[in-house]
């Protein structure tokens, strides 16, 4: 009996030496990671004022004209939708973004893309575009544009990564800009 408990009181000290040593850890500012490399951090999205130098434009008549279905969320997603404008944009950006979501974020990302399209181009409401990636940067997962409608240099990109996800319709730029403008403003928007 004595062995059995001697045995059990020294788990319970090794355990409780782990804890207490991966709470110092955290509170020195360290980040634990899993497995895979991404952190245990989770992003958050958030309806920034600026983003990749462009201003939030709440009240734009876009945003009362365009009804975007976010697709499932919970009482713990996060769902942004708005708009962007400013110089380096022609026309305004409809941005629509989600985290916290009851899915995967890819298969989101690919059912905003469903959303989207047809905003910019009729044609290609029934086929996906080819997709090129875009450098992810510090913020990691997966990043991409694809041009809808060449003739008007119509884009949308979107990102996914382990918690969030990010469509925005870039109308009138080429796809590379499109591509560096995208980034700048998740470098904004995903926090």
């Amino acid at each position: 009996m004595i062995n059995e408990v001697t045995f059990a009181r020294g788990r319970f000290v090794r355990i409780l030496a782990v804890t207490v040593g991966l709470s110092a850890l955290s509170s020195c500012g360290f980040t634990l990671s899993s497995d895979d490399g991404e952190t245990s951090k989770k992003h958050r999205i958030v309806g920034a004022e600026n983003a990749g130098g462009l201003k939030r434009d709440r009240d734009h008549e876009m945003l009362k004209k365009v009804s975007v279905d976010p697709g499932k969320v919970t009482k713990d997603s996060t769902v942004v939708v708005t708009a962007y404008t400013g110089e380096q944009a022609a026309d305004p950006i409809l941005f629509v973004g989600e985290a916290d979501i009851p899915e995967g974020t890819a298969e989101r990302r690919e059912y905003l893309y469903g959303q989207l399209i047809p905003l910019l181009s009729h044609e290609s409401a029934d086929k996906r575009p080819k997709a090129h990636a875009v450098e992810a940067g510090t913020l990691g997962g997966s990043v991409e544009c694809m041009m809808v409608d060449p003739k008007r240099e119509n884009s949308i990109c979107g990102w996914a990564d382990s918690n969030t996800t990010g469509v925005a319709v870039i109308p009138d730029m080429k796809l590379d800009e499109a591509g560096r403008l995208f980034a700048s403003m998740r470098a904004d928007i995903e926090k």
